[in-house]
């Protein structure tokens, strides 16, 4: 009943379901109950739904049969390997980072390092460096939350130990944020905050700084 992208965009937005809770598994009745409302907002599964009285029923078993999903134990759902939810994830963060809506994530989840590359990779995949750089800007302005702000510098790292440099705009802020042992060389800091921030541990080769506020900021032991 699903096609090759329903199946696509139902794994990225269970991804990011798994995600939100902060749990590697679900239960299966709350798999079908979010399900059931995965399809009231999505409306090509919806239409699939509401085509039949046993189309439900025939979606609900197809997506306990996905292939890339397990069952664990005898009431309780899982992808089939960890890989595969955070790539699923990070195809979820990228459009959502794309589109300027990371702040509208509740409870802002932390991201592991293989989601983190899994962003690049598909950054690196489609040559959309520029984009994603004036995105990073974004979630880097004055008045984002603490944790967007967070991701976006940790997704400064991966790009920089992938050996390529990202220029940040000027005004940025990472005021309050953990920089313990990034590597920040070779970049130009401007009219940007580093107030409250832990800088310990960083790599600053080559680094400049101009007209940047260092307030009570951590730089040395």
């Amino acid at each position: 009943i699903l096609t090759s992208l329903d199946r696509q965009r139902l794994l990225e937005d269970l991804a990011e379901e798994l995600w939100i809770r902060r749990v590697a598994e679900l239960p299966a009745d709350d798999l079908d109950h979010w399900f059931d409302g995965y399809a009231e907002r999505t409306p090509g599964v919806r239409l699939s739904a509401m085509s039949s009285p046993a189309a439900r029923g025939l979606l609900q078993t197809e997506l306990r049969n996905a292939s890339l999903l397990v069952r664990v134990g005898d009431d309780a759902f899982r992808f089939v390997h960890t890989s595969f939810q955070e790539y699923f994830l990070a195809r979820r963060l990228r459009q959502l980072i794309a589109a300027g809506r990371l702040s509208s994530v509740r409870d802002l989840p932390p991201v592991s390092r293989e989601t983190q590359s899994f962003v690049i990779d598909l950054v690196d995949l489609d040559g959309a460096w520029d984009a994603f750089g004036r995105s990073l800007d974004g979630l880097l302005a004055t008045g984002s939350p603490v944790p967007v702000r967070a991701m976006a510098a940790k997704l400064y790292r991966a790009i920089g130990e992938r050996g390529r440099r990202l220029r940040l705009a000027p005004g940025f802020d990472f005021s309050d944020l953990d920089l313990r042992n990034l590597d920040w060389s070779e970049q130009a800091f401007v009219n940007g905050s580093f107030a409250r921030a832990n800088l310990l541990g960083g790599t600053f080769v080559g680094t400049s700084f101009t007209g940047c506020n260092f307030d009570q900021a951590i730089v040395g032991a």
